[in-house]
């Protein structure tokens, strides 16, 4: 197993389609503390550009590929975002792509 470097990049935007910096922020808020929740990631983070809506999450994660990777926090940060858009709707979520990289921190064996 090595450690992985994953970044998910997302819009959230309101159903208007436009950016709404107090709702994207309690979004972003809702999503990590969901994520810091979940097993398996390691040190989840967010950063955004709140006035264009754009939010990434990355996370470190143990993984078999960079393939399994992208698919295990995929997985996670999908879960955690239906989790909180069931509790505050309002936020219209797409992804925008996903982006690996090796991890220079050798996984515990």
């Amino acid at each position: 197993m090595s450690r992985f470097y994953v970044i998910f990049e997302i819009s959230a935007l309101t159903e208007r389609g436009d950016a709404d910096i107090q709702r994207c922020e309690a979004f972003i808020d809702a999503t990590l503390d969901a994520l810091l929740d979940r097993s398996g990631l390691i040190d989840p983070d967010a950063g955004a550009e709140l006035a264009t809506g754009r939010v990434e999450f990355m996370a470190v994660v143990e993984a078999s590929t960079p393939e399994r990777a992208v698919s295990t926090v995929g997985k996670l940060l999908r879960d955690c975002v239906a989790q909180v858009l069931r509790g505050s709707p309002g936020i219209d979520v797409e992804f925008l792509g996903a982006t690996v990289e090796p991890n220079e921190v050798p996984a515990a064996s």
